[in-house]
């Protein structure tokens, strides 16, 4: 699930791993850059938040910090269409890959329940 604990909302969520970015700066500067966004907020005790679109689908950043600086974007479509966050996690994809060198690997929630792993490059 996308961070149900931060939205109040249960949805089904799409997972994209970063590998290449050093900070947090880094990745949300990215991100701005290429995606311009409607808004990137950050909570307290939650990790930045980036609006995109219509104001209904938003992408956690979940950074952790420590050597490597792993990264998950989680997308997550606030009226639950599939369809719409969809095509996000491919645009971001294709963001992503024609503008930096960062590794990626995509995941989905399929179930409630499960993971599935899709390696994108």
């Amino acid at each position: 699930m996308a961070h149900m604990r931060f939205t109040q909302h249960e949805m089904l969520g799409q997972y994209i791993e970063v590998d290449g970015p050093s900070t947090e700066g880094e990745v949300l500067g990215v991100l701005t850059h290429l995606l311009d966004p409607q808004s990137v907020a950050r909570a307290a005790d939650c990790p930045p938040v980036v609006t995109l679109g219509d104001g209904r689908t938003i992408m956690f950043v979940d950074i952790d910090p420590g050597l490597g600086c792993s990264v998950l974007l989680a997308v997550g479509h606030l009226d639950h269409d599939d369809g719409v966050r969809e095509q996000w996690v491919d645009a971001i994809e294709q963001a992503l890959k024609s503008g930096t060198s960062w590794r990626l690997r995509h995941h989905h929630d399929t179930r409630r329940d499960s993971l599935v792993m899709n390696p994108t490059c």
